[in-house]
């Protein structure tokens, strides 16, 4: 939550990825760059958080919503 407060405030465009729940393994960084798992499903896109609002009401689960504002192409990767 802190970070994306940070990048709300900053307008920073920066790199998303988005895996899907065809395997488990998470991207990895390597120099500085998001790397998808070979054997996942992912997308990824380079953005920054247009918005990112909390609702917090009085015994009451925290919501919240994030828009990032996409910046140039969408990559899709498949598994092996």
């Amino acid at each position: 939550h802190m970070a994306l407060d940070a990048l709300d405030a900053s307008n920073i465009t920066t790199q998303f990825m988005a895996c899907l729940s065809d395997g488990i393994a998470a991207p990895t960084v390597l120099a500085g760059k998001l790397v998808p798992p070979v054997d996942r499903t992912c997308i990824a896109w380079m953005g920054y958080v247009a918005e990112n609002t909390w609702d917090v009401g009085q015994n009451d689960i925290v919501k919240g919503n994030l828009s990032i504002q996409r910046s140039g192409p969408v990559t899709k990767t498949y598994p092996a």
